[in-house]
């Protein structure tokens, strides 16, 4: 798209709005609003950059409205006695006092069109905890679109779960690849899934499998593999992650050997546990089932126990992300254990040919050739080892956050970037 500038930023984000079939603010009142966010985000405040996370909320439209996903502690706007004008001083003052992972500034025109910080909206905890698996909710987001400084120049852009754009100094990126829910990666990933469907199946040997639930699983699956790059990204560390189809350690140094099975044995459980809850709920719907108390005292038993194994599942996430911390990289199987960390790649042979995959499936005309020592020895290592060993599949994660995906498809080792790091969340989800 060549150079970008805050008004680009601007005007993607307004056809999202209008594609959506809801009534867009001013154009000049966005442009100025990320023009302002892209100016704090290059400042300094006593040495640190600045950084913050905003709603654009109507502060008259002050309740969340009830849906299907509705909460016990919903967000609530605070309004401030006295609003602020939306100005880089101001920003300065109030930054520190917003966090994606709780609270966000209110931001608003008035009547003359001018900025306004109005008050802070809290509890907005339950982006992060849905996305990382904490909570089974995705409840109604507030205000018609939220942005977040991400770092100097870096600036991202949500519409209710839905990533709009990214704007990272002066390249803006709007759309993102999907690599999980087809083409090579999952065809790799398939024999873990299969695995757990089968063990699945052995606790309900009279019950016929149903494809919706399989379909679930998978996705199950595989999102668990993006909340653990989506935690490894948040450490701000930079790491990176193996899965290899064997537990073969030709061409690796694993530094610090370790057998850790809990994720796959909490998503079993889970599995198991989801399952349960899915047949109870069908029994339920036939014609002549009541609603009695022992059916509602199993559901909510159930509901209990999935709770749980979410818990499970997510501290299962930081314990594996955290062992990218150690210089190496952390290995595991496809069925998701880590067999070692602190792994260094021997490989040593240089792949023949190298291409950036521009769709998920990497169709061979959507492969772009690149230079392979352009990249740094993390990635260059991953990408001798899976043409070496075309079964596998790496990730690397940079300090500054860019993740990239990496196997053999043909010929050719394949690199991904830009890719969906979150799950998809659909409507229905997210009402």
């Amino acid at each position: 798209m060549g150079i970008s500038h805050p008004s680009d930023l601007a005007k993607e984000v307004l056809l999202a709005i209008v594609r959506r079939d809801i009534a867009a603010p001013a154009t000049r009142t966005v442009t100025k609003l990320f023009q302002l966010m892209y100016h704090a985000s290059i400042s300094r405040e006593e040495s640190e950059f600045i950084s913050f996370h905003l709603v654009f909320f109507n502060p008259a439209d002050s309740s969340p409205r009830r849906t299907k996903a509705y909460v016990s502690d919903p967000w609530q706007f605070i309004p401030l006695e006295h609003p602020e004008e939306m100005n880089l001083p101001n920003i300065s003052k109030l930054a520190l006092a917003s966090h994606p992972r709780s609270s966000a500034l209110a931001v608003y025109p008035n009547s003359d069109g001018t900025l306004f910080i109005w008050g802070l909206i809290d509890q907005l905890n339950r982006y992060e905890d849905f996305i990382r698996l904490e909570n089974s909710t995705a409840p109604h987001r507030p205000g018609l679109f939220e942005a977040r400084i991400v770092g100097p120049g870096h600036i991202l852009v949500t519409i209710g779960y839905e990533q709009i754009a990214e704007l990272k100094i002066d390249d803006l990126s709007l759309t993102t690849i999907d690599i999980f829910s087809s083409g090579p990666l999952p065809q790799k990933l398939a024999s873990g899934i299969s695995a757990l469907l089968k063990h699945l199946y052995s606790h309900f040997p009279k019950t016929e499998p149903i494809q919706e639930f399989e379909d679930n699983i998978r996705s199950l699956w595989m999102s668990v593999i993006q909340r653990l790059l989506f935690r490894i990204k948040g450490l701000k560390h930079g790491g990176a992650i193996l899965i290899v189809p064997t537990a073969s350690v030709k061409g690796l140094n694993t530094k610090y050997g370790l057998r850790y099975n809990r994720l796959n044995t909490a998503l079993k459980r889970y599995a198991i546990c989801r399952y349960q809850q899915a047949i109870t709920i069908r029994q339920a719907e036939l014609p002549g089932h009541e609603s009695n108390h022992l059916f509602r005292r199993k559901l909510t038993t159930l509901n209990s126990e999935c709770r749980e194994c979410e818990k499970e599942i997510e501290a299962a996430i930081w314990f594996v992300a955290l062992l990218t911390r150690i210089d190496g990289l952390v290995l595991m199987n496809q069925a998701l254990e880590v067999i070692g960390f602190g792994v260094e790649i021997t490989a040593a042979k240089e792949p023949l040919s190298v291409r950036k995959a521009l769709t998920g499936d990497a169709a061979k005309e959507a492969r772009k050739k690149f230079n392979y020592s352009y990249f740094g020895t993390r990635h260059r290592s991953m990408m001798r080892y899976c043409d070496a060993n075309p079964g596998s599949i790496g990730f690397v994660i940079s300090q500054d956050g860019d993740v990239r995906a990496v196997a053999k498809v043909d010929d050719d080792v394949c690199m991904w970037e830009n890719f969906r790091l979150l799950p998809e969340i659909t409507p229905q989800d997210a009402a």
